[in-house]
């Protein structure tokens, strides 16, 4: 047997293993046909019984040509093959995906629709309660409690109840300012709170004459749909599903029917800042019975010509007890005088005896001498 012949027994061996394999394979059926037909011309007692029956004679280098060619073929099919097969799988396989997402869909609107459902069952006795604490002289702690849904938006509002009197009127009203806001204070996991600084020069500057305050504030939580403090608060999307558009869910002593939750609290809270304040308004504001005229009034009008020097009003902390001493300074001739009065407890005493000359008829102090006082407006 020569080398030429060993070559093609071999390769032909070797097609008809690859060809059984493929026959039997999913998919790769031509690839197997192919593989035997490559076989049956290179084995060399097959060769010559096509040679024969065809009249021909084929060549080693032909045979080597066909074995060339086949193997292409075969890798084409193979590849052919498995890009149909996939192409097949593909559909089913988004289809399955699909599936599969359609289901995690479901799932979570399950699981959604269920918590909303818990979360409504829990309002059907809605709570929400109030603490207050003064941390300083100018800031007021809030914190509660709610079951009101997560992300809720509460608006918090300070007031400070008065009594005023409009001078043009002359009438007496009560009145409530409000000090002290916060309108973005979100409910977390069942619990709320705000650090509010407290302002309280506003809303004395806005009235002509106060007569009375109290020491204390209420502090006033509420939730909202579409009014409150500030109407322009949109709640989040999940609280409104939960409570409903119009707080239809909301049930308990503090539902409306407008969809509001509220709750409030009234704390001692004295007005330490506005002491001073007041002491000044208090002296300001006083009626000389002389004239009737206020002891503002009565200055503005002393010192309206050029030779006065008007330095104005000033107000300093009684350094031996309570209350404020109050001044008015001015100039003549490049002479200073200084009026000084003492407010406590909302009652006036003059000091010294310029004081004295322009308020006959108030009562004099016994706290501060005027010297000690005078020292502390040089």
């Amino acid at each position: 047997m020569n080398t030429k012949s060993i070559i093609n027994w071999l390769f032909g061996i070797l097609f008809i293993v690859i060809g059984i394999g493929l026959v039997f394979t999913d998919s790769k059926f031509i690839s197997g046909i192919i593989m035997f037909v490559v076989a049956t011309i290179l084995i060399p007692p097959t060769a010559k019984f096509i040679e024969t029956k065809l009249s021909l004679k084929i060549s080693f280098l032909v045979k080597i040509i066909i074995g060339i060619i086949g193997f292409i073929i075969f890798i084409s099919s193979i590849n052919s093959d498995s890009n149909l097969a996939d192409t097949e799988s593909t559909p089913q396989k988004q289809v399955n995906e699909s599936l599969k997402i359609n289901d995690d869909i479901n799932t979570d609107l399950a699981q959604t629709e269920e918590k909303t459902t818990e979360e409504k069952e829990e309002l059907q006795n809605i709570f929400l309660t109030i603490s207050a604490e003064t941390v300083k002289n100018d800031e007021i702690k809030i914190n509660g409690e709610t079951n009101l849904p997560n992300g809720s938006i509460l608006e918090i509002a300070i007031y400070r109840p008065i009594i005023y009197q409009w001078k043009v009127f002359d009438s007496s009203d009560p009145f409530s300012s409000i000090i002290g806001t916060n309108s973005n204070v979100k409910v977390i996991d069942g619990k709320y709170s705000s650090l509010i600084k407290i302002n309280e020069n506003k809303w004395f500057k806005d009235i002509d004459l106060v007569e009375k305050f109290k020491n204390d504030v209420e502090t006033r939580v509420i939730f909202s749909l579409n009014n409150g403090v500030s109407p322009d608060i949109i709640q989040p999307k999940n609280v409104v599903e939960v409570v409903g558009q119009k707080g239809e869910y909301l049930k308990g002593d503090l539902a409306t029917e407008y969809g509001t939750i509220e709750t409030s609290i009234i704390f001692d809270y004295p007005p330490k800042t506005l002491e001073k304040n007041f002491a000044l308004g208090d002296v300001m504001d006083y009626k000389r019975k002389v004239d009737e005229k206020t002891l503002n009034e009565y200055f503005q009008e002393k010192t309206s010509p050029i030779a006065v020097s008007n330095l104005g009003w000033e107000v300093k902390k009684n350094p031996q007890g309570d209350g404020y001493l109050v001044a008015y300074k001015f100039s003549v001739n490049g002479l200073t005088s200084v009026p000084i009065w003492l407010v406590q407890n909302s009652k006036i005493y003059w000091v010294n005896g310029k004081a004295h000359t322009y308020t006959e008829e108030l009562p004099e102090t016994d706290v501060i001498s005027a010297g000690d006082a005078y020292d502390l407006f040089k």
